[in-house]
């Protein structure tokens, strides 16, 4: 598929996958264990980009929520550096944290929606990345672009039979940290005849999980056979990350333009300069 994912705590530990199998054509899909008010990010490498010529798209999903996204030109990919995306921009300052919660649940019936569609209770308690392909085009800043999301709906009691027990969520913290991040934009317009990777990962309380015999009940620390070993990397003085915000363009769409925001990371006084070094021992799913 030419592309790892995988989700780590805070700090870029990643968090183990079971029942790691197909979902679609070219998608993947696992289990990860959750902890309700722990932070989480998505993280991504590059193996083989269909093309040295393509920007990369990131469009992350909370519980089918759609969030703020990320991008990298082609000069990004091709360095072969590892991608990141833990956090929604909520203003040109501020932004909020991926965080697990627990959702809420209510008994009213005028806040029960009959009839929900099947498909949006199937995108509760997963995390969804989608890795796109196509060239940028920069544009003029756009205020507009920055949203704080509302919080999801409560789910009636009636629908927890469907989620089999499960009541956690894949939310944002819910106080906004200060950024440090500068922000410009730019359009994304896919290419024609590339096709997009999608990773799905559902999370569930290790209880639940061992439960459904998803995870042993007293797993043994194991190695996969074929680990995933980067090399640590000295994190760039100017990195550029891009925020996608608006409609999702999908692989059997036209040329229509959405709108991305470029991030830079301001620069810190030479003293204060940290360097990234992650090193990531696991399976590529």
């Amino acid at each position: 598929m030419g592309i790892s994912a995988w989700i780590a705590n805070l700090g870029g530990k990643e968090i183990p996958q079971y029942a790691i199998k197909p979902h679609r054509s070219r998608s993947m899909e696992c289990w990860i264990p959750a902890s309700e008010g722990c932070h989480f990010k998505i993280m991504w490498k590059v193996l083989t980009p269909p093309r040295p010529d393509l920007d990369l798209f990131v469009y992350p999903y909370l519980d089918g929520v759609r969030m703020c996204g990320c991008s990298w030109t082609n000069d990004q990919v091709t360095a072969g550096d590892i991608g990141e995306l833990g956090h929604h921009p909520t203003g040109p300052s501020s932004f909020r944290l991926y965080e697990f919660g627990k959702r809420k649940m209510t008994d009213r019936e005028d806040t029960f929606q009959t009839g929900r569609p099947r498909a949006l209770l199937n995108e509760l308690n997963t995390i969804k990345v989608r890795f796109a392909w196509g060239h940028q085009v920069a544009v003029n800043e756009r205020a507009e672009f920055f949203n704080d999301p509302s919080e999801a709906a409560p789910i009636h009691e009636a629908e927890a039979k469907i989620m089999q027990g499960l009541s956690g969520s894949a939310w944002l913290s819910r106080n906004n940290t200060v950024s440090d991040y500068s922000y410009s934009f730019c359009d994304f317009r896919p290419e024609d005849g590339v096709m997009s990777t999608t990773f799905i990962f559902r999370y569930a309380p290790q209880g639940w999980l061992q439960a459904q015999d998803i995870v042993a009940h007293y797993p043994q620390a194991t190695h996969p056979s074929n680990p995933r070993n980067i090399q640590k990397r000295s994190r760039s003085t100017t990195p550029e990350v891009i925020i996608i915000s608006g409609p999702e363009v999908q692989d059997n769409d036209d040329d229509e333009i959405i709108f991305v925001k470029r991030v830079t990371r301001m620069k810190s006084p030479p003293q204060k300069k940290k360097r990234l070094a992650n090193q990531i021992q696991s399976g590529i799913i």
